[in-house]
């Protein structure tokens, strides 16, 4: 009987896999298509902000020669990120234009993060409706600023912050499946942002709290930057921004971390209702 049935089992299994590899690949393409819509409504800004430190960076390691005064204002601050390295080595591969490559990685960044929070998903809720819900959410939202940090959730231009972004979301999905491999994604994110998967080592460290204890080594490197020595000029810097101090922002600016915490405690109560879990590990189907 068990011989009989061999076949007909290969014949199930392989439909299964075929099924998928097809849900796989809609997936993917859904997501290229969302990343692509981010880019024509949210729009793209092409040297804006923060880029004018990481595009001359970019410029110098293509060509030398370029910006013989005062090269510290941007060295000094991307030589501890691959980042530039990982963009100027693009263009000398492909042979791509300087602006071509870098709108190539922002789109990149988009689909990573999108994908990131669609993987984080499926551990989050058991319905696809509801995966594609959270996925479509975070979308809709990746221009709003946060709070008071006059900080978007996802720059409309290319940043290392966003690769790191994404980098953080695929650790927190190897931690919640007790993946060791979280510790390779936050290496990544340290690589390309250090500021960012500092800031997201704290989430990742309470998530991994119940692992082994030599899964928090991790977050070792980064407790250093916390006790690191302070420069008294930097500091005089620093004061004059309130954004970076909570304490100073203004009270309306606080409903920006207040108000997404009540939403999702009440769609939480409003999920357990329905039968629909909204936090936990749900295995991946």
């Amino acid at each position: 009987v068990a011989l009989a049935r061999k076949p007909e089992c290969d014949r199930i299994r392989r439909g299964r896999d075929a099924l998928a590899s097809r849900i796989r690949v809609r997936d993917l393409l859904l997501l290229l298509l969302l990343a692509g819509a981010s880019l024509l409504i949210h729009g793209y800004h092409y040297g804006y902000e923060d880029s004018a430190i990481y595009l001359p960076a970019i410029e110098k390691l293509l060509t030398p020669s370029l910006f013989p005064f005062d090269t510290a204002f941007c060295i000094g601050q991307t030589q501890w990120m691959i980042f530039p390295e990982m963009v100027a080595e693009t263009v000398r591969v492909t042979g791509w234009p300087l602006e071509f490559a870098v709108f190539g990685w922002h789109f990149l960044s988009v689909f990573l993060v999108l994908f990131g929070c669609r993987e984080l998903s499926k551990r989050c809720f058991t319905r696809p409706s509801a995966q594609w819900a959270a996925v479509a959410a975070v979308w809709a939202t990746l221009p709003l600023p946060i709070a008071g940090s006059e900080l978007e959730i996802m720059d409309r231009y290319l940043h290392p912050r966003n690769l790191a972004t994404a980098a953080i979301l695929f650790a927190l999905v190897a931690i919640l499946d007790r993946r060791e491999r979280a510790l390779a994604w936050l290496a990544a994110a340290v690589a390309l942002h250090p500021p960012m998967a500092f800031y997201g080592a704290f989430h990742l460290g309470i998530q991994a709290w119940k692992l082994p204890r030599r899964s928090l080594a991790m977050l070792f490197p980064l407790a250093l930057m916390v006790f690191a020595p302070s420069n008294r000029a930097w500091e005089a810097i620093l004061a004059s921004r309130p954004y970076l101090y909570p304490l100073r922002w203004h009270w309306y600016e606080w409903l920006g971390v207040v108000m997404p915490l009540l939403l999702l405690w009440g769609m939480a109560r409003i999920a357990r209702r329905r039968g629909e879990p909204m936090a936990g590990h749900v295995p991946e189907r």
